[in-house]
């Protein structure tokens, strides 16, 4: 029996796709920069909502996509059987159960951001078949991570912090550089899909000419950054949030590029990783407008624990 339990709750880890977590964790530095936390206890809380969040989200998505994993992604836990459903559903309702409570804790408005970010992956697993609006929907459940560190951090702030201009822009810059993780990680899943029926943009309009469509997209999220990081300091950008939004290009632009000319790559679950990775840097370039050391930490930490997670996992990611 309690051999059963190891294995289904390495099992679940493995569904939670940690190794792209800190997509949400950099998304919430933002707003801790803007406004820090109070404590290191509450710090630590607010991080860690964010990061088993992020994991729950995935299980979910997994419960509900079963039909299409079948094709996508037959090696994961749940699809394969490693994972008992029960086991699943139950854990994700304790664990789902146990972040409300820690965000009442720190801020009763903060449930309604949280409870709103869990309701938004479930109409994106419902609605992705609908060409763009899967991808926007997917952006959307990230940007309100920046307000639920924010006003978690400093709950007496509450109503400052969503009247913060900054701050909503931050927020679409986060909105926009993760509609594109998304967006090419319907790239991966497009034979399953197509074969489910689900109509992403990518399967609307064939992977050729969404590769190139989504290299022109990806200038969007870097113009605004800088148009942004002009209005709003007007000595420049400084050299930390410089060299992290430089390399978050590199990465970003690179794999953009990898899956115009090789269109084999456009199925391998390591360019996702590695734009995962580019999404997380630019959000750290982000975070660096206000704390570049932090910011420069976060970026690093983030790319060394997502590369740990990510070998630990590989066998159930195909």
């Amino acid at each position: 029996m309690n051999r059963q339990f190891t294995n289904n709750l390495l099992a679940y880890l493995s569904s939670m796709r940690l190794y792209a977590a800190p997509v949400s964790v950099a998304a919430g530095i933002i707003g801790l920069v803007n406004y820090p936390a109070t404590s290191h206890l509450r710090l630590i809380i607010i991080l860690a909502v964010l990061f088993f969040g992020w994991g729950i989200n995935q299980v979910v998505n997994d419960y509900l996509g079963q039909k299409e994993d079948l094709h996508n992604a037959p090696k994961r836990p749940l699809v394969s059987g490693q994972l008992n459903l029960n086991f699943a559903v139950w854990l994700s309702a304790s664990l789902f159960i146990l972040g409300l409570i820690l965000s009442f804790i720190l801020n009763p408005r903060s449930c309604l951001i949280y409870v709103f970010v869990f309701l938004l992956n479930i109409t994106y697993q419902k609605k992705k078949h609908l060409p763009l609006l899967g991808n926007i929907i997917f952006g959307l459940l990230l940007a309100p991570c920046v307000y639920y560190a924010a006003i978690c951090a400093n709950p007496d702030n509450t109503f400052s912090i969503f009247l913060n201009s900054k701050i909503a822009v931050m927020s679409i810059l986060v909105w926009q550089i993760n509609f594109l993780l998304c967006f090419y990680s319907d790239f991966k899943d497009y034979q399953g899909d197509k074969k489910a029926d689900i109509k992403t943009f990518v399967v609307a309009l064939g992977t050729q000419k969404a590769s190139i469509i989504g290299l022109l997209l990806l200038g969007i999220p870097f113009a605004c950054f800088f148009y942004f990081s002009l209005i709003t300091n007007q000595t420049g950008i400084n050299p930390f949030s410089l060299m992290l939004l430089i390399a978050a290009g590199i990465m970003l632009f690179y794999q953009a590029i990898v899956f115009i000319i090789l269109p084999a790559q456009q199925k391998e679950i390591t360019n996702l990783k590695w734009f995962s990775l580019g999404v997380v840097i630019f959000e750290t370039a982000i975070a660096a407008l206000v704390s570049g050391r932090l910011a420069l930490l976060t970026g690093v930490i983030s790319f060394i624990l997502a590369e740990f997670i990510f070998l630990l996992n590989k066998k159930y990611l195909a």
